[in-house]
């Protein structure tokens, strides 16, 4: 699929049985063998617009992915690193993320409100407190659920690197 482009896609869903259908909290994506072989619950196939949002990594062709895809009312930002701001301090390097993701997300028809998980991949531990400050600048009313895992970064210069989903509502 070409960056950028949109394709359909058939995904199995399952409703519990004492849930309401219109509940946007009670699907759960169904595994192989729930749409048959689960006693008790009923499968739809449900068709949903998938989207690819590019981005500007240079890494985005030699690895194969997309900065962003939207499926249905869901994105999922990939790992962000601060491409262009590699001698900034970790925390100008946090903010020039955010503003990719930021964007990455406004192309797909989101906001950072609508942010509700976050991962961050440290690349020095002592530098945990001014990427989380940066982080909090952002998201400190929004308040999505956060990691900050200590990590190898692709970039050695690269302090940290970011992902991000979002619903829309």
């Amino acid at each position: 699929m070409r960056p950028g482009s949109r394709t359909k896609i058939s995904v199995p869903l399952v409703l519990p049985q004492n849930r309401h259908p219109e509940n946007q909290f009670a699907p759960r994506l169904a595994g192989p063998m729930d749409a048959c072989c689960s006693p008790g619950k009923k499968a739809k196939l449900f068709v949903m617009d998938r989207q690819n949002i590019p981005g500007t990594s240079p890494y985005e062709a030699v690895i194969g992915f997309s900065r962003a895809v939207r499926i249905g009312n869901v994105v999922h930002v990939s790992g962000t690193g601060p491409v262009g701001a590699d001698d900034l301090s970790a925390a100008e390097q946090t903010h020039a993320v955010l503003r990719l993701i930021e964007a990455a997300l406004l192309r797909a028809g989101a906001k950072l409100e609508h942010v509700y998980r976050t991962r961050m991949f440290i690349a020095h531990q002592e530098d945990w407190e001014a990427i989380g400050r940066a982080h909090g600048e952002v998201f400190g009313e929004i308040r999505p659920a956060a990691t900050m895992v200590v990590a190898s970064l692709l970039n050695p210069k690269w302090r940290v690197e970011i992902e991000a989903e979002a619903m829309l509502p």
